[in-house]
């Protein structure tokens, strides 16, 4: 998939938010980096599910990401004001120039 490909494919636009823990103490989640370009929310596939061992109850997303971009499991995504926990973050693995970030849905 070609960079230019990939831009008409990221129609949606994340922030991520993570929270620090220093001496034990652990800071809200503030915001990490913003106006990040990805695809929008998919749901994940049986192949995804088992590649990170997503042992879940919860709602399960898959988000694409052109680059190599500052996210960690931990994170928070946020997309249409709802913050989603980062559950997994690897290389694509039909394309390592992009990044695969695991959300999930927490009611």
């Amino acid at each position: 998939m070609g960079s230019v490909t990939f831009r008409v494919m990221a129609t949606a636009t994340y922030a991520t938010k993570r929270s620090v823990t220093t001496s034990g103490i652990t800071t809200k989640a503030v915001a990490c980096l913003t106006g990040i370009k990805g695809t929008p929310l998919m749901p994940v596939s049986p192949e995804i599910i088992e590649r990170y061992q997503i042992q879940s109850p919860r709602k399960t997303f898959v988000i694409y990401f052109e680059g190599t971009l500052d996210i960690r499991e931990g994170d928070l995504v946020t997309f249409g004001g709802v913050d989603r926990p980062v559950r997994g973050v690897g290389p694509w693995s039909t394309d390592n120039a992009f990044l695969e970030v695991i959300v999930e849905e927490v009611k």
